[in-house]
């Protein structure tokens, strides 16, 4: 017999035993665990905002933190901290990103890889930008900053949360 019949599936295909699950259903088990995850963080955020902007809860924690970074401060930290804060700002993270993500795409040649990237980038700042607008906090006096000064609400730290979501899809695409 040529070709396999329903009640006899040809090795390695999805309707044999102990075939490995497609990249559909895998990519769609990703996204359902990946949106109760971000379900729960953003619960989890939305209590944390709310305890920024109404200041108290974890904010309390502001002044002696800001007071210890300032007695750490000297010109050569203040460099150092600046040198990696700018590895932060969008121009370096795209191309950080983009290189990495066609090095890796290249490797393996799934759309998926370029798919997953823009969708947390997206999402990140989207939620930067809406996080900012509904917190409204302001950034702390200039004598406390550390140049170049940004002009937009402090928190949630587009820096921090968009590198981290870059690093962590690249870490996370280059395991997969």
């Amino acid at each position: 017999m040529d070709a396999a019949t329903p009640e006899q599936p040809v090795e390695g295909t999805s309707r044999s035993r102990g075939a490995r699950p497609n990249v559909d259903s895998a990519l769609l088990l990703t996204g359902i665990i990946g949106g109760v995850v971000f379900a729960a963080l953003m619960l989890a955020s939305a209590a944390i905002y709310d305890s920024v902007s109404d200041a108290d809860g974890v904010s309390s924690f502001d002044k002696p933190a800001l007071d210890w970074a300032v007695s750490q401060r000297s010109p050569a930290v203040a460099g150092w901290v600046t040198a990696f804060t700018d590895l932060g700002r969008a121009v370096p993270m795209v191309v950080m990103a983009g290189l990495l993500t066609t090095i890796l795409f290249l490797a393996h040649r799934r759309r998926t890889i370029w798919v997953l990237m823009l969708v947390a980038a997206g999402g990140s700042i989207s939620q930067t930008l809406v996080g900012k607008a509904l917190v409204g906090r302001s950034r702390p006096e200039l004598d406390f900053a550390v140049p170049p000064f940004e002009d937009s609400f402090s928190f949630p730290s587009g820096h921090a949360l968009n590198s981290t979501v870059v690093a962590g899809m690249l870490a996370y695409l280059a395991c997969w």
